[in-house]
């Protein structure tokens, strides 16, 4: 090896140091993608209200379940309009992934199901405890800047993990609902906040 080492020039030995120099920098700290920025920027925005953040030796839970359990327990506008307004704010950082980074953001844990379960509570806070009498109070005390928001989520779900992952929660609420299996599929259609056409909420 020392052989071949002094039959190379200072040039040519200079550029092999440089080149495995660079080579060794890619392996252990690979270049950033678009994608890679785009992630980072949400986990950090999101970071108090959808993941667990730890303060010195201190793990504190993440916003989202405190204002959710918070919103289930109070049912009423005041008392989820914090949760809302995060949902808001997680829409909002949702809106500035670009197409090709969906995926990607897509995989950060716990974004799908936190999705999920806003969309399933505000299908809940609807319904009630049992079926709507009718088309006119399907919405419970929602109003439209609610409905707006439950549009957003459902579009974001769809956007960043397919019309399968909508079909399947639709089809969970059929069968979840209280008092749901007493009408016919139709009807219990008509009467679930799902059914609304979302181009009526911008």
């Amino acid at each position: 090896m020392n052989q071949f080492l002094n039959q190379l020039s200072k040039g040519t030995l200079a550029i092999l140091v440089i080149g495995a120099g660079i080579l060794f920098i890619i392996v252990n700290d690979p270049p950033r993608t678009i994608c890679d920025i785009q992630v980072e920027r949400f986990r950090e925005s999101q970071q108090r209200f959808l993941y667990s953040e730890k303060r010195g030796v201190v793990e504190m839970r993440p916003e989202f379940e405190r204002l959710i359990n918070h919103c289930k327990a109070t049912n009423s506008p005041g008392g989820c309009l914090e949760f809302f307004l995060q949902l808001r704010t997680l829409g909002a950082d949702l809106n500035k992934v670009s197409s090709e980074c969906r995926r990607a953001v897509g995989r950060i844990g716990q974004l799908k199901s936190r999705i999920l379960e806003s969309m399933e509570l505000m299908t809940r806070l609807a319904w009630g405890d049992r079926p709507p009498l009718n088309y006119n109070v399907k919405f419970g005390w929602l109003d439209v800047a609610d409905m707006s928001l439950f549009c957003s989520l459902r579009g974001h779900l769809e956007l960043f993990y397919g019309q399968s992952e909508w079909d399947s929660f639709r089809e969970t609420m059929f069968k979840e609902l209280p008092g749901i299996n007493e009408l016919e599929r139709n009807v219990a259609w008509e009467l679930m906040i799902l059914s609304e056409n979302c181009a009526r909420f911008p």
